[in-house]
């Protein structure tokens, strides 16, 4: 493919969507050989950054075996699309622009957040200087609580789905391939894996609030451990 100067995407048009469906194709290829120079891969599936588009990426489902326990990429899509009127101080989730089928996979077309996430900041990456602590993560536990009064629990906030606006120091959350939609009214409880078929209890997820909590004291201890080297 032809290497183009990079922009952004104001509003996806035709013009931008043939673009990208072009890029998916390479993509695809480039999955299924290996993840080397992907944004990031999982154990479900492997996350492209678009060479064209700077607020691009892709997600293509690399391992077809976990649906029997993830969310499969519609799934995960419709997730973000209920999610995408939901802000609360800055805190939001990457906007979903659209699925492609080709080849025999689907691959999910959303923005490309200008964040780092906390495991970056960890290993390595800058802190983005608008960071404060107690604002970052009451506003995330603020946004967590609106997202389960919608019914949606994440599941799998570890500090790899926990991002930072480069430019506001704001929370993100991606990754919602463990989420939950409960019904209205359930009793049930939200954290239990279930089987697809037989809707028996398999095993448990984390607590939400648990995780960030989880999260919050040893991004702490990361940055703290810094400051003293």
């Amino acid at each position: 493919m032809e290497k183009r100067e990079i922009e952004s995407i104001a509003v996806l048009g035709d013009k931008e969507r043939k673009t990208c469906e072009e890029e998916a194709s390479d993509i695809i290829r480039k999955t299924m050989e290996n993840a080397d120079g992907a944004l990031g891969r999982g154990r479900v599936a492997t996350v492209w950054k678009s060479e064209r588009y700077e607020n691009v990426c892709y997600k293509v489902v690399s391992d077809y075996t976990a649906y029997f326990e993830s969310n499969n990429i519609y799934e995960e899509g419709a997730f973000l699309e209920e999610l995408g009127d939901l802000s609360v101080k800055g805190v939001r989730t990457p906007e979903l622009y659209f699925y492609l089928e080709q080849d025999g996979l689907v691959v999910l077309v959303m923005e490309n957040l200008p964040a780092v996430s906390i495991k970056d900041v960890v290993f390595g990456a800058g802190l983005p200087n608008q960071y404060d602590e107690k604002t970052f993560w009451n506003d995330l536990c603020e946004y967590v609580q609106k997202m389960h009064e919608k019914g949606i629990f994440h599941r799998d906030l570890h500090f790899e789905n926990i991002m930072i606006d480069a430019i506001t120091g704001k929370p993100f959350i991606i990754d919602f391939g463990d989420s939950i939609k409960m019904p209205e009214n359930s009793q049930d409880d939200p954290y239990e894996v279930r089987d697809r078929y037989s809707k028996s209890v398999t095993g448990r997820k984390q607590d939400d609030f648990e995780c960030i909590e989880e999260v919050r004291k040893d991004f702490s201890s990361s940055l703290k451990r810094k400051k003293q080297k």
